[in-house]
């Protein structure tokens, strides 16, 4: 456990967060701030995962001053705010929170780039360049198919031909790029 929580605590330091110590690592997974699946065991070395175990910290330590039994609601007020100034372990534990979420919507980043660089994104732009595409290729394709029945059917009127390729159209009227904004997404 001594080398992950060296290294977890050079991580905190790094990034300014409070608990940039050995002892406090150890501390904050005895006391349950940080615990699986932020900090586990393979085979006889120990891991700590370190975006994850800074989210469970920076929760767990707001979580634990609010929910603590021992400290009444006045001495949290206090604590919060003397003469306007949050107390040094309030603004230490919001900052952490705050760069907790900082972390996790960076990895977001991180992995919608990574998507976007192997080609599983795509932008919304294309898409609906795209589907209009595909409605345009199946309008022309309908209109072909309307003159394949004329041909095929030569005692077919004009105006039964009118007829078809008005229910062709209301057809692809009806399935208009505006469904394009109705796809799941």
């Amino acid at each position: 456990m001594s080398l992950a929580a060296l290294a977890y605590a050079r991580h905190r330091q790094e990034r300014g967060l409070p608990g940039g110590s050995h002892q406090a690592v150890l501390k904050a997974i005895a006391d349950g701030r940080i615990s699986a699946p932020a900090v586990r065991r393979e085979g006889v070395q120990w891991l700590i995962e370190p975006d994850l175990a800074d989210r469970q910290w920076a929760e767990r330590t707001i979580q634990r001053v609010r929910n603590d039994p021992s400290v009444s609601h006045a001495q949290v007020e206090k604590q919060t705010a003397i003469n306007g100034i949050p107390a040094l372990n309030v603004s230490k534990s919001v900052k952490a929170a705050i760069d907790a979420q900082r972390a996790e919507a960076d990895l977001k980043m991180a992995r919608i780039e990574l998507e976007q660089l192997q080609g599983k994104l795509v932008y919304l732009s294309d898409m609906r360049q795209a589907y209009n595409a595909v409605l345009n290729t199946m309008l022309t394709r309908a209109y072909a198919a309307a003159k394949q029945v004329k041909l095929q059917i030569p005692h077919i009127t004009l105006e039964d031909m009118q007829t078809i390729e008005k229910i062709v159209l209301d057809v692809f009227e009806q399935t208009s790029s505006d469904d394009f904004d109705d796809l799941p997404e």
